[in-house]
């Protein structure tokens, strides 16, 4: 995928259907909710396709492009199949839901910073509410999906984690919030192309003259990030992402 990136790009829908496939998430008898879900997943990576991407400012990002959507949409259906097989449950509206946020969550970013809490996760779900109305999401679904989006704000992720300090993991929207916060970010506290998403976004805030973009992919610039932040879903444990982050800060000489 990554490679197709710097060439030959497969693009945003052939990547969903890898995924939803890896799920069987689309059964023959899928409830009218996955059917629905699934629709507007399509429907999204389609437009975003077509678009290449492009902003409200008109390029696409640097950072927050469709590279950062399959990011994200990888890490989540594996961390799906991980929650699965774990707790016993396979949920296929939550699986259907939870992709589908994956690609959408930061639709139509601008490439800019919030001057206020949730104001780009908010536009990107102004964005996605038409294709959910046309696939027949219920309403139930939308405001699921509503609070999950304006969860991402990154402001908002240690709270998010506390909300399920303790909690067994189950398929709701505070878990299902935790899980889209770590995929996320999954791919930016990897050791093996972290760094370059780190540059990525140094270049997407360098555009708007955001002062952190001269550190934020210097090596105290990543070790901060990675030390500030913390994965709580089991499906992180089983990847080891809290052991993997705690030997790079070590790697970078900063103290756990």
């Amino acid at each position: 995928m990554r490679q197709s990136w710097r060439g030959s790009w497969v693009g945003l829908p052939w990547i969903l259907e890898q995924a939803i496939s890896f799920l069987g998430t689309a059964a023959h008898n899928e409830s009218h909710v996955t059917r629905s879900l699934l629709t507007a997943a399509r429907a999204v990576a389609r437009e975003i396709e077509m678009e290449k991407g492009a902003s409200p400012l008109g390029t696409e990002p640097l950072y927050h492009n469709r590279l950062h959507f399959a990011d994200a949409l990888s890490c989540i259906t594996l961390q799906i199949a991980i929650e699965r097989k774990l707790s016993g449950i396979v949920h296929p509206e939550w699986s259907a839901a939870l992709q589908l946020i994956a690609v959408a969550h930061d639709m139509h970013h601008p490439g800019t910073i919030n001057s206020y809490p949730a104001q780009i996760e908010q536009g990107s779900m102004n964005a996605l509410r038409t294709y959910l109305v046309a696939a027949e999401v219920p309403n139930l679904w939308i405001d699921h999906i509503q609070t999950i989006i304006l969860r991402t704000d990154f402001s908002t992720v240690k709270e998010n984690h506390i909300r399920i300090k303790d909690r067994p993991f189950t398929w709701d929207v505070d878990w299902a919030t935790v899980l889209i916060n770590e995929a996320d970010i999954m791919g930016s506290v990897s050791e093996i192309v972290g760094p370059e998403l780190g540059e990525s976004l140094a270049q997407e805030w360098k555009l708007i003259n955001f002062a952190p973009h001269a550190v934020v992919a210097s090596p105290q610039g990543r070790k901060g990030f990675i030390s500030s932040v913390h994965f709580s879903s089991p499906s992180s444990g089983v990847l080891q992402t809290n052991s993997r982050i705690a030997a790079q800060v070590v790697s970078l000489g900063l103290s756990s």
